[in-house]
């Protein structure tokens, strides 16, 4: 009797076909899709699980810098035409850049030695394929996260290299306080990865919700453990102790056990190796990366992270643990030690938040248990029962206390408050 079976996963092409072997790969091919899965790994476990190691071997061989590769790409497959065979967002020259800005696409791979990015073009997200140049004709340091624009695997040209560690240079040359101290927090990013997702309602809610909550978050920070030559091994056993009070709600990463852990993924909001050590002593504990290490590499691709997205928002249930407030809460403490790229981190968050219909009154009250935690607040007054059930024994082992009724208008106003706070 066979024990063990292995199960061969499929690859999915255009239009959902998912194709089990070699043939149905080459009937519905797709340029796009191979090179999706030949980044984040999935390629050559799909070819070698079908003993096709003499293709994954090739695979492997390629040099990606190549101008091309695509082609031999499809050699490999012996499909004819690169162009003609499912890689429509594939920019092999300027021309081609242009044509598919034209069309209206927001996602668009580079597969050649240079392109000029237009500046004015905001909402786009450009992949390299073979870490091609981008030219960005500008003298200044561009904030793309407000342009709505984002890079991967591409390197700038050599002027504005120039430029970035120009600006990198003057940062350093500030006095100390100035760069230590929390940043303001710009405009709403409109092209986080749950963005397109959202109805246009959703989309102005969670816009409305990050500009609610922005400013109760500039001046939480990490500076009383930065201070202390022990801070990090005592902030790491502050998030020990949180993540007791919450129950030991795991955020895992492998969707294969969602029915024990609900694989909620921090690692779709942020990359844990840009982190600093605050931010990677959270993602640490409550993402068990002990045991998930090895799938943190699949997130570095694009499409994996928002199929990911898409399943939490799709499956995860909070009816008996209010998981989706957890999850919100380990986001923002992240966000609250490490304020890189603060304002596209914010922005899926509060995405997030409105795709699980959370109010923005419960929002506000996530901010304030963050802000308890680093001691920026000790009283005041939680809107919603749902965030005061969910942290009802971090909020005691921490001291919080709500601030008394002082006058009957003010008892009518929380009263208002709550009231308000069923109905968003």
């Amino acid at each position: 009797m066979r024990t063990g079976r292995k199960v061969r996963f499929p690859l999915e092409m255009k239009d959902g076909v998912e194709v089990r072997d070699l043939e149905g790969l080459k009937d519905n091919f797709s340029l796009e899709r191979i090179l999706l899965y030949l980044e984040d790994g999935r390629l050559d476990t799909w070819l070698r699980d079908r003993y096709l190691d003499d293709i994954a071997d090739a695979v492997s061989e390629l040099d990606r810098t190549d101008t091309g590769f695509c082609r031999k790409i499809c050699e490999l497959f012996e499909v004819e035409d690169a162009r003609g065979s499912g890689g429509d967002r594939i920019a092999y020259e300027q021309d081609d850049l242009y044509d598919l800005l034209d069309e209206g696409e927001n996602t668009i791979y580079l597969s050649g030695e240079r392109f000029s990015i237009p500046l004015a073009k905001k909402g786009i997200t450009y992949i390299g394929v073979n870490n091609p140049t981008v030219v960005i004709s500008s003298k200044k340091k561009i904030d793309f996260a407000e342009k709505g624009i984002s890079f991967q695997n591409v390197h700038f040209d050599e002027r504005y290299q120039q430029v970035l560690e120009s600006s990198e240079q003057k940062m350093e040359e500030q006095p100390a306080e100035s760069r230590t101290s929390s940043p303001k927090y710009g405009g709403y990013y409109p092209n986080s990865d749950l963005n397109f997702m959202l109805s246009p309602e959703k989309r102005a809610e969670a816009k409305g919700c990050y500009e609610k909550i922005c400013t109760l978050l500039e001046d939480v920070g990490k500076k009383d453990f930065d201070e202390d030559s022990n801070g990090i091994i005592k902030f790491k056993r502050m998030i020990e102790k949180i993540w007791r009070d919450l129950d030991g709600a795991l955020l895992t990463m492998d969707n294969t056990i969602a029915s024990k852990d609900d694989s909620i993924f921090l690692a779709a909001v942020y990359d844990y190796e840009k982190l600093n050590d605050y931010g990677k002593v959270i993602m640490e504990q409550v993402s068990d990366l002990e045991n998930n290490r090895e799938y943190l590499p699949f997130y570095k691709n694009a499409e994996y992270r928002i199929d990911q997205l898409d399943w939490i928002i799709q499956f995860i249930s909070s009816d008996y643990d209010y998981r989706e407030l957890k999850f919100i809460f380990w986001a923002l403490m992240v966000l609250a030690v490490d304020h890189m790229d603060k304002e596209e981190h914010l922005s899926l968050i509060c995405d997030f938040a409105k795709a699980k219909n959370v109010k923005d009154s419960e929002m506000k009250d996530i901010v304030q248990v963050v802000r308890l935690v680093f001691h920026e607040e000790n009283e005041g007054f939680l809107v919603s029962s749902k965030v005061r059930i969910c942290f009802e024994k971090l909020l005691k082992d921490f001291g919080y206390q709500e601030k008394p009724i002082s006058s009957a208008e003010e008892g009518l106003s929380r009263m208002g408050s709550i009231i308000g706070s069923f109905f968003g």
